[in-house]
């Protein structure tokens, strides 16, 4: 049985995280230039490039939760994350100017 993907981000490395602009999720610019978003791809094999890349994640994003695991979780429940989705960072809010305009959790 294999364990399932996660994000995982190096606190040291802060000023190159992003935060995917449909979930939330977390992680390296690389890491979405390599493999794209882990909750809202269907090929994580593609990544992302270009004007996708700026389309889809942001740096603008405010505080940060852990799902470590998403069965039952009121993380979850409360950034409105459904089905499956990885355990890792989420922004529990994205800024100014992208998708969720000052959306917030709760």
């Amino acid at each position: 049985m294999t364990a399932p993907p996660h994000a995982v981000f190096s606190p040291v490395n802060s000023s190159t995280l992003r935060a995917c602009k449909t979930c939330r999720l977390i992680q390296p610019i690389e890491g979405f230039r390599k493999r794209g978003c882990p909750n809202c791809d269907t090929d994580p094999t593609k990544g992302y490039h270009g004007q996708d890349l700026t389309r889809r994640i942001t740096s603008q994003f405010d505080g940060c939760v852990n799902v470590l695991s998403t069965e039952g979780s009121w993380v979850c429940r409360s950034l409105h994350l459904h089905g499956e989705i990885v355990p890792g960072a989420y922004a529990m809010r994205l800024l100014s100017g992208d998708r969720n305009v000052d959306s917030t959790v709760g």
